[in-house]
């Protein structure tokens, strides 16, 4: 999404005349500075999208789409700009009152530092400095009178935000039907909630689950979804998308709906305030303890707050995480919450709203002041699509804790209305931690955030895997970067690991241990970096041998596994020093095992596709080890329809390359213009085999008139390729004898498209295993 037309623009220029006067340092990079004197605490890390595959797959669906339809980013990628903006905010934090202000520029950290003494100490931690910054400069002098605005970079200007920033509760003047209920009394963050007084009924969102002072849980939410037109709310009158009834199933009055007693041991609402304390009474008939209201003293709406807790009763089983609504408004998925984080510019952001579900945008400014509604709210500046209903929503990082929706200047009541690639609309989150108007910052120790601790995996060694007698022992978890794995083996002392932002964590045995079978035990904990309980996770069991040398292991890939690329990574772990050799596709390459026992080797470029036995084999002083993983699939690359050859006395023939002896299969259709909306024509489909040079034909056979496009995927073994680009063929119509007759010059691209048909499919898996005799798998002997 796009915020950058919101209102006038104020260049760079126009700031400096009518807001300010001032000497600007220039905004550019400064040159490289010479090393510091110490070395910086923290420093940033390279953070790979590809190794966040396994968390990227716990994502909720929802949000997956949502990353990809907002943000145009794949979930893995998404993950590893949260990792980046986590450890951009742990080295802003250690670089201290040195920085004046920092932005993530894809993968880049970039500060802007008031003194060029503090200059080497930030380029050491890994950041882009800049000494003063002629932007940063003008925002600030907007500010100082009183201008709501943030910073393009890309386009290096000072936005001001024209529109009203509004409280984004939905009111109305009638009670939201339950229309659904907990099936297992289980509730997560991001739930849906109502409110009335005597005028109108009010919904909101409560973001993140956390622990009161005296033990019991609450729901942080908006402050200002506690006042009503005729004053404050004392009290939550239902669940959105919950039914929770009297024990009698009738209204009690105080414009609470009821739907009955079939509602089962569904928590009731106590429409009552609240101090914090569980309320000991319980209705004797129903036997069910309420659901708490606002927790008294809590809410702050002005003066820089906008928050307010929801007391949770005891009969509620709560989760650390959050959800959203999905398309049918009924609760989604959950999304575990590692920890929190203070929002940086740059970095993407999602809020999960009981209004507009899933949506997603970047942070445009941090520590932003700005009226919301009659009150002034101090926060960061996002453009995630909001809408009344979403107010007191969660805002997230990945698996982190942002802060929580105020106010948006999006007025519609659907997010699915407007266009997002071209809105101007921007939201303010009121951060949980890192600024001096936060949750953290104003509860302190009267509430803290509940996160979740995944149990340990232990992913080598393994079950009946022999180590050698100092192993390292590796596994991953779905816990907070920084989350500490404590292993103990038999009765030696523990070994503590710090888990990686991927989830990884190795933990180095200091001892030797004897040959033998050793169990072990595993168990990780983490306390939330603003403080609170420390989280610990189920303790995990299992055992191994020792011997004097460790045996190989191949961790990937496995047996009949695939992959398109031409080098597939193998990876295990060995005996410490130890030399491994991988032959794959009759070359062999050779790597040395690292000093905690794992190693990894690529193999040079794969010249052929089709499937492959590798054979890894370790050299250990006197004592060789090898492992056999068989079937290995190189998955060969789309074929190219390259030209149209013929004419109108003899026929037209396509014409491409592919992989000597593969099975190709050519698809001719109708042309089909993109979002045309007229059902898809039936497709032919034409087989053909590459010859050794690589070379294959088709006949296009008897067409009518028209346009046509022409695709084709290639099968080696069982593994079929993607489809190629397209190319068009015009059939012009006939000639004076009655010939089709085509133009050979019309061939373009038109796209790709998926995977193959299902008849094709069986008929490339038939044809693909049969004649390709000029591939052999390392096993098989030659002729």
């Amino acid at each position: 999404m796009n915020a950058r037309a919101t209102g006038r623009r104020l260049t760079l220029a126009t700031m400096a005349s009518a807001l300010v006067t001032a000497t600007a340092v220039a905004a550019s990079a400064s040159p490289v500075p010479e090393e510091p004197e110490a070395r910086p605490e923290v420093e940033m890390g390279e953070f790979e999208p590809a190794d966040f595959t396994e968390q990227a797959g716990r994502l909720p669906r929802d949000l997956v789409v949502a990353v990809e339809r907002d943000l145009d980013l794949s979930p893995e990628q998404y993950l590893a700009q949260a990792a980046t903006a986590r450890a951009a905010t742990d080295v802003i934090a250690s670089l201290g009152d040195a920085v004046s202000s920092a932005w993530l520029a894809g993968r880049d950290l970039h500060v802007v530092v008031k003194d060029r003494s503090d200059e080497s100490l930030a380029a050491a931690a890994g950041a882009t400095v800049h000494v003063g910054d002629a932007l940063t400069d003008a925002a600030t002098a907007a500010r100082s009178q009183g201008r709501v605005v943030y910073i393009d970079r890309r386009a290096e200007e000072v936005v001001p935000v024209e529109e009203d920033l509004l409280p984004v509760s939905a009111r109305s003047s009638r009670a939201p039907d339950p229309d659904a209920r907990s099936e297992d009394d289980t509730l997560r963050g991001g739930f849906g909630y109502w409110t009335d007084d005597d005028l109108y009924v009010y919904e909101c969102t409560a973001a993140f689950t956390g622990v009161l002072a005296n033990g019991s849980s609450a729901a942080l939410t908006a402050g200002h979804c506690t006042e009503g037109e005729s004053g404050p709310l004392d009290r939550l009158t239902g669940l959105l998308g919950l039914s929770l009834t009297d024990d009698d199933g009738e209204d009690d009055g105080d414009g609470s709906l009821t739907e009955g007693d079939d509602t089962g041991d569904s928590p009731v609402v106590e429409n009552t305030e609240h101090d914090g304390e569980q309320e000991d009474e319980q209705d004797a008939d129903a036997g069910e303890e309420a659901l708490g209201g606002f927790v008294d003293g809590a809410s702050r709406y002005g003066d820089g707050h906008d928050t307010a807790l929801v007391a949770i009763a005891a009969s509620w089983t709560v989760r650390p995480e959050v959800s959203a609504v999905d398309d049918e408004q009924a609760p989604g998925e959950g999304l575990e919450i590692f920890d929190s984080i203070p929002a940086i510019t740059g970095a993407p952001a999602c809020s999960g709203g009981a209004a507009s579900g899933w949506t997603c945008g970047r942070i445009l400014a941090t520590n932003t002041e700005a009226p919301v509604g009659d009150e002034i709210v101090t926060g960061f500046m996002f453009d995630a699509c909001t809408v009344p209903g979403d107010g007191g929503a969660p805002v997230v990082i990945g698996n982190y804790a942002l802060g929580t929706v105020s106010g948006s200047t999006m007025t519609d009541a659907d997010c699915a209305e407007r266009d997002r690639a071209e809105s101007s609309h921007v939201a303010l989150g009121y951060a949980l931690a890192g600024a001096e108007h936060s949750a953290f910052a104003l509860y302190e120790d009267e509430w803290s955030l509940s996160i979740y601790v995944g149990t340990p995996e232990v992913t080598a060694p393994v079950e009946g895997d022999v180590t050698g007698q100092q192993p390292t022992i590796r596994g991953r978890i779905d816990a907070a970067a920084g989350t500490t794995v404590t292993v103990t083996v038999g009765g030696a002392d523990p070994v503590e690991a710090e888990v990686r932002a991927d989830g990884r964590w190795r933990a180095p045995l200091e001892d030797s241990l004897t040959a033998g079978e050793h169990s072990y035990s595993v168990t990780a904990r983490h306390t939330p970096t603003t403080g609170g309980e420390t989280t610990v996770s189920e303790t995990v069991t299992g055992s191994f041998e020792v011997d004097e040398v460790a045996a190989l292991v191949v961790a990937t890939p496995a047996d009949r596994e695939a992959t398109s690329s031409t080098r597939p990574r193998f990876s295990g772990t060995g005996e410490p020093r130890a030399r491994i050799s991988l032959k794959f596709d009759d070359q062999t390459t050779t790597t040395v095992v690292d000093d905690d026992g794992a190693w990894t080797v690529t193999p040079r470029e794969a010249r052929r596709a089709g499937r492959f036995d590798a054979t890894i084999t370790q050299l250990a002083g006197d004592t060789e080890d090898e492992t056999i993983v068989e079937g290995i699939g190189i998955v060969p690359g789309a074929p190219l329809v390259s030209d149209i050859s013929g004419g109108v006395s003899n026929g037209y023939v396509v014409l491409g390359t592919a992989m000597p002896g593969s099975t190709v299969a050519a698809r001719v259709e109708p042309f089909q213009p993109e979002d045309s909306g007229e059902p898809t024509a039936s497709a032919r489909e034409h087989v053909a085999q590459a010859d050794e040079s690589g070379g294959w034909e088709v006949n296009l056979g008897d067409l009518p008139p028209g346009k046509y496009t022409v695709s084709a995927v290639q099968a080696v073994d069982d593994l079929i390729s993607e489809r190629s680009a397209a190319a068009t063929v015009d059939v012009v119509g006939l000639d004076a004898r009655g010939t089709r007759a085509a133009d050979p010059d019309d061939l373009a691209e038109t796209g790709t498209s998926p995977a193959p048909f299902i008849a094709v499919a069986a008929i490339l898996f038939t044809l693909g295993g049969s004649t390709l005799f000029w591939r052999r798998r390392r096993s098989t002997s030659p002729a």
